[in-house]
């Protein structure tokens, strides 16, 4: 059994099964896993500690899958501030199908118990999945949003953190490039929703959306692409600049596009006008 948040106190049932406490500070949403087959792999990173979740055989691939959980912790904890929390649970969830990339809370992310071993992919198709989950540890579980109306500010950022992340470790790893697909798989959609004039603005609720592919586009793709821009035009040390003290201060607070707006137009030296 793992929790989000921090393991307390355990107390001894009667009948022969335990109690067990969890107390979450600043947490969003919570959420619990339970099976008796978990084993559990543990690490310390940066203070953080980990625990790592899984059903079936301890191989290379759980020590890579742990080797993408470091670099994503010290990437986005250099860029986006520390991560804001003292233990993190990542639980491969066997009741979680393949057509499921990851689900995050706070301080908990569970991911389809498959995924590390699945043919053709494996590894791949692990970063591309766990990468984005992880950002959401600052977008999405930090920095809070309205998501029936801006989820953008969710997914999008947690895409663009993704992609940035692998593009870092494809520079200090030449063997790890053209790995990870899921920026070019995000273009293709987008290019081919507007080729059939399926292209949807990304500043509406969810409800407003007519076509469930229009929506994921304007919710995952066409925000990462805005962030990718953005940092084209002010370079990535002061898009740094700007993001570094919005995760940290924006902790219990629920942020809308116009602060986001506001924020990036007091960058220095650019016009921003019309580019957000």
């Amino acid at each position: 059994v793992a929790a989000g948040g921090d393991h307390g106190d355990s107390t001894d049932n009667e009948h022969g099964t335990p109690t067990q406490r969890w107390r979450a500070d600043h947490a969003r949403y919570f959420a619990w896993v339970a099976d008796r087959r978990y084993r559990v792999k543990r690490i310390t990173w940066n203070g953080v500690a980990v625990d790592y979740l899984y059903v079936g055989r301890d191989d290379r691939s759980l020590a890579r899958a742990l080797e993408t959980i470091r670099a994503a912790l010290d990437f986005y904890g250099t860029r986006y501030g520390p991560y804001p929390h003292r233990t993190l649970v990542i639980a491969e969830t066997p009741a979680l199908g393949g057509g499921v990339g990851g689900i995050a809370y706070s301080q908990l992310i569970m991911l389809p118990a498959n995924l590390r071993h699945s043919k053709g992919g494996g590894i791949v198709f692990y970063d591309a999945a766990v990468t984005p989950e992880l950002a959401h540890q600052w977008w999405g579980m930090t920095v809070g949003t309205r998501e029936a109306e801006d989820d953008w500010l969710n997914e999008g950022f947690a895409e663009f953190a993704s992609w940035d992340l692998e593009r870092d470790r494809e520079a200090r790893d030449s063997s790890r490039r053209h790995q990870n697909g899921d920026r070019d798989y995000r273009r293709w959609e987008y290019v081919d929703q507007a080729h059939f004039g399926l292209d949807r603005t990304v500043l509406q609720p969810d409800s407003a959306f007519d076509d469930m592919a229009a929506s994921e586009v304007a919710t995952y793709a066409k925000p990462a692409f805005m962030l990718e821009m953005l940092q084209g035009l002010v370079g990535r040390d002061t898009l740094d600049s700007i993001l570094r003290p919005y995760a940290p201060n924006s902790r219990l607070r629920t942020r809308r596009p116009p602060e986001l707006g506001a924020l990036a137009e007091s960058a220095p030296g650019r016009e921003l006008t019309g580019c957000l």
